[in-house]
């Protein structure tokens, strides 16, 4: 029987001693998000629980509020995160430990705190992210590589 394509070639993450640690998914409702963004008792304390402290002046505002479908793509990103490091909301590392970069050439997935303990224990190497939204819901994919 033939070798599948991109199986065991050179240069393919196996034959570099690369492996996949851990894999998450999520979608967040865009609307779901803003009309909590909307109540101004709850505002602080969600960017609070969300944003790193270098994402603060990152997240898009439209007329003076934040907006909530990029808030959103962030908030599906750093669950996927915590998902591929095999921890939950609240079993382990914050979302807040987890820094999210870059906006228009995709994210780039920095781990701090807890979350960089735990990648350093999995031997996570890399983090890759994917994101995508529609006007409706944003969904984010990462692969830890090792």
């Amino acid at each position: 029987m033939p070798t599948p394509p991109d199986t065991n070639r050179e240069g393919d993450a196996s034959a570099r001693g690369m492996r996949i640690l851990g894999v998450g998914v999520d979608v967040v409702e865009v609307g779901r998000l803003a009309r909590l963004l909307e109540h101004d008792g709850r505002r602080h304390r969600i960017l609070a629980t969300i944003l790193h402290p270098r994402e603060e002046g990152e997240v898009g505002r439209v007329r003076g509020r934040t907006d909530a479908a990029a808030l959103a793509l962030r908030l599906a990103a750093k669950e996927a995160c915590l998902k591929a490091l095999r921890r939950g909301i609240g079993q382990g590392p914050a979302l807040t430990e987890v820094l999210v970069t870059g906006a228009a050439g995709g994210p780039r997935m920095h781990l701090t705190g807890r979350a960089a303990e735990q990648g350093r224990s999995l031997g996570v190497r890399r983090v890759h992210a994917a994101w995508t939204a529609t006007r409706t819901l944003a969904a984010a994919f990462v692969v830890l590589e090792g």
